[in-house]
C-alpha cells in the first residue's frame, strides 16, 4: 500500500512539474511552486525526493516512468 502511495505521489509531483515547465522556464520553478500546484507539503517532497538537487531529481524520475 505505501508503495503504491509513494508512486502516485511521485507522479503527481512529476505532473505538477511538467504542467509548470510548460507554463514558465525551468529555472524559475522552484520546489514551493511544485508543491503548491502538486497540492503536498514541502516535508513530503524531501521525504519522497531526498537529493538536494529534489527538482532534477524528480526530472529523472519522470523519464524513467515514459
Amino acid at each position: 500500500m505505501k508503495r503504491t502511495q509513494t508512486a502516485f505521489l511521485k507522479l503527481c509531483l512529476a505532473d505538477a512539474l511538467i504542467k509548470l515547465m510548460a507554463a514558465q522556464d525551468y529555472n524559475s520553478i522552484n520546489v514551493n511552486t511544485i508543491c503548491e500546484l502538486a497540492g503536498v507539503g514541502r516535508t513530503t517532497f524531501y521525504r519522497h525526493l531526498d537529493c538536494k538537487n529534489s527538482k532534477e531529481e524528480l526530472n529523472r524520475q519522470l523519464f524513467s516512468l515514459l
